[in-house]
């Protein structure tokens, strides 16, 4: 994942993720997970958790909370991400309150999130991040969930890019789902790179 931010740049940009905590976050009462260099798997049942990561990163990115993710009889929830980053790592926390009330911090600085003059982070990227890894990782991207957290002004920005590599053969759009088909699943790293440079264009 890349975290891009108004004020971190050049030698300071964010690297890996290195460790990701969270706190009493829907299902998840407190856990923290250290990531190794390299590819990570996460394995497990259905229901076990395993999208919940997904959308704890995402929230440490920027992507829009919803009050629902509390855990139930908590008062907030909390997500630490931290980034590999010299001279000294990154850390983006992101805090929801059952009351409404969400904000985000970089290295301890703290900001309300819906502040226009501060953009904590690239929501663009955190939304690229999420589509990609919902294509590959999952069998499909559900839009409506894309949607609670990105808005629909960034789903309808996505769509040109999509129907691109739909008529290509290798995506199906159905439903408010978007799934690779077969030939895309083989190719997928040309499906990203398609949607990258569609979307950067």
């Amino acid at each position: 994942m890349r975290l891009a931010t108004r004020h971190v740049t050049g030698s300071q940009a964010a690297g890996r993720l290195l460790e990701l905590t969270v706190s009493d976050l829907a299902l998840i009462e407190r856990l923290r997970l250290e990531l190794a260099p390299g590819l990570n798997v996460f394995t497990g049942e259905t229901g076990a958790g395993k999208s919940l990561l997904i959308d704890a990163l995402g929230l440490a990115l920027g992507a829009r909370a919803d009050t629902t993710l509390v855990r139930h009889g908590a008062e907030s929830a909390r997500v630490e991400a931290l980034f590999d980053r010299a001279p000294e790592p990154l850390i983006a926390v992101r805090e929801i309150t059952a009351g409404g009330r969400s904000t985000a911090r970089l290295d301890d600085a703290g900001h309300n999130v819906v502040d226009p003059e501060f953009d904590v982070i690239d929501l663009e990227r955190a939304f690229e991040e999420a589509l990609f890894l919902g294509l590959r990782l999952n069998d499909g991207v559900n839009f409506h969930l894309l949607r609670g957290q990105f808005g629909e002004a960034m789903i309808q920005g996505s769509i040109p890019a999509l129907l691109e590599v739909q008529e290509a053969g290798l995506l199906e759009l159905e439903d408010d789902q978007a799934r690779l088909t077969a030939q895309g699943r083989m190719v997928s790293n040309e499906v990203f790179s398609r949607l990258l440079i569609t979307t950067a264009a």
